[in-house]
Parts: structure tokens; C-alpha cells; sequence
């Protein structure tokens, strides 16, 4: 599977189906007796019934370049937003302005939610705290933006002495991992630091020294208590959710 869905299934006590197709996942769920499937990535299989509609757009750009894969980012035109009932825009540093362009014409009837990610704990693989704050470390990322990452990391006070970005999910295996490790020793880090999609993979294979993730948290800025209206739980309840670590 994937390093997301592995991820989540060794941090929740919930069943992970990963499954290319949606209506035998959701099938699956259902046989575990789950009453109610979350689907990453699921606005454009429309084959799959469902109850709720939630497209999470990115708040720096939500439509990116404005065209569609391959040429850019979106699966579908911005007109397609007229079937979400939630537009949620996810900023990476600061919800700084916090509206969707166009709102009023492409998504006028769809609750607006706003949040930013925020640092999370610093754990080693074992899940012993750490403190950045003052240490040489080594930066490790497979992901869409390593530079955000890489900020996160340095803004809570960590001196970062190198930096190693891979392509977005990349697989590690014995020998990067030895690479990373070496690479570490040279710069006389006091850890390498990576995100928690990348620890799921490259933990496995890791035998150096100090191995440390950081996880990210979601603050709610803004339609919280809407939002947890419409899910029909506690406000209070979803906050606590939004801010979990993985």
C-alpha cells in the first residue's frame, strides 16, 4: 500500500482500505461493520454514492495554474465545485486571506472552512519526545513541498546543517537509508528529521543514529462549528480531531 493509508493504519485504531477501486473499498469497510467510509481523493469517482462532499483545495492556490492534469494540478475544472456541499482551504503557513476566488459564481452554496498546518511533536520512532530548539539537524522529505517542511522545521529552532529532498512518495530502501545515516555523521547532525509519511518507509530500514519525525497538525480558523454541525457531531469534538497527530 501506499505511505499514506500505512501512515494512518499504524496510528488509528481504525480499519485502512486502499483499494483503486472506491465501491470495493467502501464495500469492504461496510463488511468490517464500519457505519460510515471517509474517502481520500474521492470527489471525481462519482460512481460511488455518497452523503458528503468535502474537496480540500490548497489556500496558497487552490486552482494552481488553472489547467488541468497533465498541463496542471486539477482533476476536474473549478465548475465542478458546484457539487461540494464543503470547499475547505488548507494553507500551509498562516490563513492569510482565507477566500476561494470566485466563490459567489462557482460554489455559492457550499460552507466555507479555513485552516493552516501547524508543528506538531517531535517523537523518535520509539515516540519519545524531542525538543528541535537548538540542535544541528538533517532535513529528509519525500514530499509535494519539501520547502515547507524544511520552514517548519527551522521555525521551531532547529540549525539545519543539510538538507536531502526526494521525489513525493518515494520508497526508501537499506542503502538510501545508509546514504542518510552517513550523510548525518559528516555534518555532525544531532538528528535526522522527517515528516511522518516519510518515517512510515524509511524507519524500517533505518540503522544509524538519531531518527526523528515531525508531525503536522490542522488548525480550524474558520466554519468550525458549521462544519461540525453539518457532521453532526460536537464542535469541540472536531477540534479535537483537526488538531490529532497522526
Amino acid at each position: 500500500i501506499g505511505d499514506e493509508p500505512a501512515m494512518l493504519a499504524g496510528a488509528l485504531d481504525l480499519p485502512v482500505v486502499a483499494c483503486a477501486d472506491r465501491r470495493r473499498g467502501a464495500a469492504a469497510l461496510a463488511e468490517l461493520g464500519c457505519a460510515v467510509a471517509v474517502l481520500d481523493d474521492a470527489f471525481s469517482h462519482r460512481a460511488l454514492a455518497r452523503d458528503l462532499d468535502i474537496v480540500v483545495l490548497r489556500g496558497e492556490a487552490p486552482f494552481g495554474n488553472g489547467h488541468l492534469l497533465p498541463w496542471g494540478s486539477l482533476r476536474e475544472p473549478p465548475s465542478s465545485l458546484r457539487r461540494a456541499q464543503v470547499v475547505w482551504l488548507h494553507y500551509r503557513r498562516g490563513a492569510s486571506g482565507g477566500e476561494l476566488p470566485g466563490r459567489d459564481r462557482l460554489a455559492p452554496d457550499a460552507l466555507l472552512v479555513v485552516s493552516e498546518a501547524r508543528p506538531g511533536a517531535v517523537t523518535d520512532l520509539a515516540g519519545g519526545a524531542h525538543q528541535l530548539a537548538g540542535r544541528r539537524v538533517l532535513v529528509a522529505c519525500g514530499l509535494a513541498r519539501p520547502d515547507d517542511f524544511a520552514a517548519s522545521v527551522a521555525a521551531l529552532g532547529a540549525e539545519l546543517v543539510e538538507r536531502a529532498v526526494f521525489p513525493d512518495h518515494v520508497r526508501y530502501d537499506e542503502r538510501m537509508a545508509e546514504q542518510l545515516a552517513a550523510r548525518a555523521e559528516r555534518a555532525k547532525a544531532d538528528a535526522v528529521v522527517t515528516s511522518a509519511k516519510d518515517a512510515v518507509k524509511l524507519g524500517p530500514h533505518w540503522r544509524g543514529g538519531a531518527l526523528w519525525q515531525l508531525s503536522t497538525r490542522v488548525g480550524l480558523v474558520r466554519g468550525a462549528g458549521s462544519l461540525a454541525q453539518l457532521l453532526e457531531i460536537e464542535e469541540e469534538t472536531l477540534l479535537a480531531a483537526a488538531a490529532a497527530q497522526p
